[in-house]
C-alpha cells in the first residue's frame, strides 16, 4: 500500500478541542491558537510524521478490525485459528495479537506462530482496497494520531502513561523517531537563534515563539528517548557512520541547559556504547567553548559509568587530554578545569552505588515519586548549577539518573507548562553570549 497524506493537524487535537470543556469562548480560542502555533512549528517534519503515523495506522487497523486481519492471514496462506505474527519493512520486527486482541511488537519471532510478510500480502489490489476501507471505517488513523500527539508537541511534557503507550511501538518506529528528532533539532536551532537575536537587541519576546521553542525542544527529547530504548542494536553503527565531526548524541539536549533535558541526553549516549568515545575525545580536545567541553565530558563520564571495562582507559585518556587541552584554553579556563574534575571524579569510582547523589535533594527527586525525574527543579534547573558538593549538577545527578528506567523520566500526572516569562528567563540563561557558567565558592572540590 502507498502512504496517504495524513493531516498533521489531527495530531494536535485534544486538550484544545470543545469536548474538553473550556470554561469560556476566549479560553477556547486561546487554546485553538496555541495548537495552530504548535502545528506550524512541526510542519518541517510533516513527511516524517506522516510515515510514522502511516506505519502505526496500518498496524492498529488489524487490531481494530479482526475480520480484516483474518482476511490478510488467509491471503498469506494461513489458517483460521492459527497464531500469526506479521513482519514489516524491517524483517527484525514481528507484530502479533494476543487472545485479548492486544498487539505486541517484538524483536524475535514468537514461538509457534506462522510468520507472514504484511507488506507483500497487501500488494494484492483486493487486500489493499479492503485495508483502505477499514482504515477509514475503524478510525485507526485518528487513534494513531491521538497516540502520537503527546510526543509531537500537544503538551510540552508527556505523562508516564503516554510514554508507556508509545514505547511499545519503538521496535517498529525507532529509526523514524530519531529521524524526526534530528529534523526537530534543526528547528530548535533556528528558534534559538531567532530568540537570541531578540535578546541581544533587548526586544520583547513573543509568546508564540517561546511556546513554540519550549514544546519543540521537549518533543525532540521525547523522540530521542523513544528511539533510544534499544539503541544498542543500531546507534553504535550510526555514530561510526555519521560524517558530522562536531556532532555528539548529547549535543541537542545539553545545549538546552535544563537538567531534565540533560538527563535525557545521558540516556541517549548510554545506548551508543563505546562507539561514541573517540568522537567525544576529538571534540573535547578541540573545544574552546565551556559548554562544548561540558557536553563532551558529560558524554564521556556517562559512558565510563555505564561501561566498567572502559572506565580506567577513559580516565587515562582524560588525564592526557587535560594536559594538552587546558594550556590551550585561556578564556573560561576555570570552567574547563571544573568540568574535567567532575568527569574524573565520576570515573575514579569503582562502584556506582558508592557515589554520593548530592543532586538528589536540590532536584527534589523521590524514589518512585509521582513526578519521576520531571520535578520543577529538574525541568527548569541548569545542569551547570553547582550542587552541594561543589560539582556541576549535571555530573552530580548521573549516578542516580543512570539507575532509572526510561518511564521514570515522566510524571504520572500531566504537568503544567511554564509561563512565557519563565521560558524567557531560561532562554536568557541558555543563550547568554558570554556563556557564563556558575562556579563554586571555592575551586577546590570535596
Amino acid at each position: 500500500m502507498r502512504p496517504v497524506n495524513l493531516n498533521l493537524g489531527t495530531c494536535f487535537r485534544g486538550r484544545g478541542s470543545p469536548e474538553f470543556g473550556h470554561p469560556n469562548r476566549r479560553a477556547y480560542r486561546m487554546a485553538q491558537n496555541q495548537e495552530l502555533n504548535v502545528e506550524e512549528a512541526m510542519l518541517p517534519l510533516a513527511d516524517t510524521y506522516n510515515i510514522i503515523r502511516y506505519l502505526l495506522t496500518e498496524t492498529l487497523v488489524l487490531g481494530r478490525d479482526p475480520a480484516l486481519r483474518q482476511m490478510v492471514v488467509l491471503a498469506g496462506g494461513g489458517a483460521a485459528g492459527r497464531p500469526v505474527a506479521f513482519t514489516r519493512r524491517k524483517r527484525d520486527v514481528w507484530i502479533a495479537w494476543d487472545d485479548l486482541n492486544q498487539p505486541s511488537v517484538s524483536r524475535s519471532p514468537p514461538a509457534d506462530h506462522l510468520i507472514l510478510d504484511l507488506d507483500a500480502i497487501t500488494q494484492a489490489p483486493e487486500i489493499a482496497s479492503a485495508y483502505r476501507h477499514s482504515v477509514k471505517a475503524s478510525g485507526a488513523g485518528e487513534v494513531a494520531a491521538s497516540l502520537l500527539a503527546p510526543a509531537f508537541g500537544r503538551d510540552a511534557l508527556m505523562t508516564r502513561r503516554d510514554f508507556e503507550e508509545l514505547v511499545v511501538w519503538s521496535p517498529l518506529l525507532e529509526h523514524s523517531w530519531y529521524k524526526a528528532a534530528a529534523e526537530l533539532s534543526v528547528l530548535v536551532d533556528k528558534l534559538r537563534r531567532s530568540i537570541t537575536d531578540r535578546i541581544s537587541r533587548a526586544e520583547p519576546l513573543p509568546y508564540v515563539e517561546l511556546n513554540r521553542y519550549w514544546r519543540t525542544v521537549h518533543s525532540m527529547a521525547h523522540l530521542v528517548l523513544l528511539a533510544s530504548i534499544s539503541g544498542r542494536l543500531w546507534m553504535p553503527r550510526m555514530i561510526r557512520e555519521l560524517p558530522f565531526s562536531n556532532w555528539t548524541p548529547t549535543l541537542w539536549l545539553v545545549n538546552a541547559r535544563t537538567t531534565w533535558l540533560t538527563a535525557v541526553a545521558a540516556r541517549s549516549v548510554l545506548e551508543c556504547g563505546d562507539a561514541a568515545i573517540e568522537r567525544y575525545l576529538k571534540i573535547l580536545v578541540g573545544s574552546r567553548q565551556p559548554m562544548v567541553a561540558f557536553d563532551a565530558l558529560f558524554g564521556l563520564a556517562t559512558l565510563g559509568l555505564s561501561l566498567p571495562a572502559e572506565r580506567s582507559l577513559l580516565r587515562a585518556e582524560l588525564y592526557r587530554a587535560k594536559e594538552v587541552h587546558l594550556p590551550a584554553v585561556r578564556e573560561h579556563s576555570v570552567h574547563f578545569e571544573l568540568a574535567y574534575s567532575n568527569a574524573l571524579w565520576l570515573l575514579s569510582c569503582d562502584n556506582l552505588a558508592d557515589l554520593p547523589t548530592d543532586a538528589f535533594v536540590p532536584l527534589k527527586w523521590k524514589r518512585n515519586g509521582v513526578k519521576g525525574l520531571a520535578t520543577s527543579s529538574a525541568l527548569y534547573g541548569d545542569p551547570t548549577e553547582i550542587a552541594p558538593s561543589g560539582r556541576y549538577m549535571g555530573f552530580a545527578m548521573l549516578p542516580f539518573v543512570l539507575g532509572q528506567q526510561p518511564e521514570a523520566y515522566y510524571p504520572k500526572i500531566l504537568q503544567p507548562n511554564p509561563s512565557p516569562g519563565k521560558v524567557a528567563r531560561l532562554l536568557a540563561r541558555e543563550l547568554s553570549p558570554s556563556e557564563q557558567m556558575p562556579l563554586p565558592a571555592t575551586a577546590t572540590l570535596h
